[in-house]
């Protein structure tokens, strides 16, 4: 059963031919404070005779060692030469210690590698693999970069908690779920984690429901992974809280000479860190390649790219020449929606112009600013009754591209649609979307959630790229604000329409604005809000990047 189970993931993840079988053996492997982590080493058995191992690839886990991270990781690269050591974070799966995320990855994931180098089976260098959690384990290590340490395959993985955390002004109550996830995944007699998955972001999304959200996420999280309310209660960058939650170090200390493959989805939670370590990367010399897919979390974290991966590992790690591959790599292989088409480019984002459109009182989009007599537009956001989030980039399901119709017929959202697009070759934006909007609320405390989407030619609309940005109390009134989307790549075709959406909400993954400007997370008065955008003389405006060439 497990020959064929390691088959078909193979031949879904289009990987070469199994050329040998491997064992597993269990390790205990201490730490610097006294506690074990528990972990198993695959070995490869059976190689043709005078063929050696490929070489050792670590991967860094708290979601256990079970079948999902052993198939696509232990078995799929074991059987085809490798030795792959995983270890559990220490209090997962029978590692000593307590599950706190963010804090001792970095000395832990140390420690391994100096057990490793102590075991017979060392083959003296190894490389890094794994998705989501599991890619910011590799970049903790990279904080102090190994010289051992050839390659890292790191996906949808981020490098910034702060910033996932609070970026946006708004504490993620992604987050909560995630704690709820880890706090569950080894109940007994529960199903494997990612299917039980939906069930426990509903029991976290039903709890969050209540005020304050402090005291909700306290009960749900009760006699487990409860760092999360931690999280929730330290919105300043500056708090020492962050201190081990932040990677930026290792950007700037991995060699230039280490290859590194960053892989993500554009609707992945995490794209917009993979963007900027990739770019950061390219500005030092490194040796980075990029991968950005349509697809969501879970896809570009695995399901989608076992094979860009493996062909990754085999020429870094193992060493290989690929027949296949090209004299000189692509350094970003870009997916454009709309077209459904890739593209190889040498940097992201790409040099580009700026096209700008104008929003009107009639709920319209075009390139021709409105008249100095045009009307405001307004809606209102009410907390006790929040604007719900549909599709988009999320860590869990229900995430990615959906049909987001619904935004333009509710009363507490403003939608704005172009006319269809004339242009044969349709419109190209490759980059940072932005929008100024000359707002204002009558609370003075307010969130503005923007999202782009396309309307097709069936009058169907899905979503590209959005961003959801908590409006300083004490800005200038007399000045725009603006909101930078995250990064696209879309070609509207002829005849679609370009539609932007905008509320004061995305429920439930940010801690909704109270309209009271007391602290959304232990508060329990709500009130709700009027957001006004003006528009007279093109106050109000959507402004595109449109690549220079291509």
């Amino acid at each position: 059963m497990t020959a064929a189970i390691d088959w078909l993931v193979g031949w879904r993840q289009e990987l070469p031919r199994e050329s040998c079988s491997w064992c597993v053996e269990p390790v205990r492997i201490p730490m610097r404070d006294g506690i074990e982590l528990s972990g198993d080493l695959y070995e490869p058995v059976g190689l043709p005779k005078g063929i050696s191992p490929s070489g050792l690839l670590f991967l860094f886990t708290p979601y256990g060692r079970g079948l999902l991270t052993s198939l696509s990781s232990g078995h799929a690269f074991a059987a085809r030469g490798y030795y792959v050591l995983i270890v559990s974070m220490r209090g997962t799966f029978g590692s000593d210690g307590l599950c706190t995320p963010g804090e001792n990855e970095a000395d832990d994931a140390a420690d391994v590698v100096t057990w490793m180098r102590l075991q017979a089976w060392y083959p003296g260098r190894f490389g890094t693999l794994g998705a989501s959690f599991c890619g910011w384990a590799q970049w903790a290590l990279l904080r102090d970069p190994p010289r051992d340490c050839v390659a890292s395959a790191i996906s949808v993985g981020p490098y910034d908690f702060w910033d996932w955390h609070w970026g946006s002004g708004a504490f993620r109550l992604e987050r909560v779920a995630w704690s709820n996830l880890l706090t569950h995944q080894e109940d007994p007699g529960l199903l494997p984690a990612l299917l039980h998955l939906p069930s426990i972001k509903r029991s976290a999304d039903t709890a969050l429901e209540s005020l304050p959200v402090r005291d909700s996420m306290a009960t749900l999280l009760a006699q487990g992974e409860s760092s999360a309310i931690d999280a929730a209660m330290k919105p300043s960058p500056d708090d020492p809280y962050w201190l081990n939650k932040k990677h930026h170090e290792a950007i700037e200390r991995v060699s230039v000479d280490m290859p590194l493959l960053l892989t993500s989805g554009w609707y992945d939670t995490f794209a917009q860190q993979t963007l900027r370590q990739y770019q950061r990367l390219q500005q030092r010399g490194c040796q980075v390649e990029l991968i950005v897919g349509p697809w969501n979390h879970g896809e570009a974290g695995q399901a989608k790219i076992g094979r860009d991966v493996f062909r990754f590992i085999e020429r870094t790690v193992g060493g290989k020449q690929l027949d296949s591959e090209p004299p000189t790599l692509p350094q970003a292989h870009i997916y454009i929606s709309g077209s459904d088409e890739w593209k190889t480019m040498a940097i992201w984002p790409p040099k580009s112009s700026p096209l700008v459109m104008y929003l009107d009182d009639d709920k319209s989009i075009s390139d021709q600013p409105p008249t100095k007599t045009a009307s405001s537009t307004s809606f209102t956001f009410d907390p006790a009754n929040p604007t719900p989030a549909l599709g988009g980039p999320l860590l869990f399901p229900i995430s990615g591209r959906v049909d987001d119709s619904a935004y333009a017929t509710r009363t507490d959202v403003l939608a704005f649609t172009s006319p269809p697009i004339e242009d044969d070759n349709g419109l190209l934006v490759l980059g940072v979307p932005s929008v100024q909007l000359m707002h204002s609320s009558d609370t003075g405390h307010a969130d503005l959630w923007i999202r782009l989407s396309e309307v097709d030619l069936k009058g169907v609309s899905h979503n590209i790229t959005e961003e959801y940005r908590v409006i300083d109390p004490e800005r200038n009134p007399e000045t725009p604000v603006t909101v930078e989307l995250r990064d696209c790549a879309h070609r509207f075709l002829k005849g679609t329409r370009i539609r932007l959406v905008i509320a004061g909400g995305s429920w439930p993954i940010y801690a909704r604005n109270l309209g009271t400007g007391e602290n959304r997370m232990t508060s329990l008065d709500m009130r709700s809000t009027k957001h006004t955008i003006l528009h007279a003389s093109g106050q109000s405006r959507l402004i595109l990047p449109i690549p220079l060439q291509g």
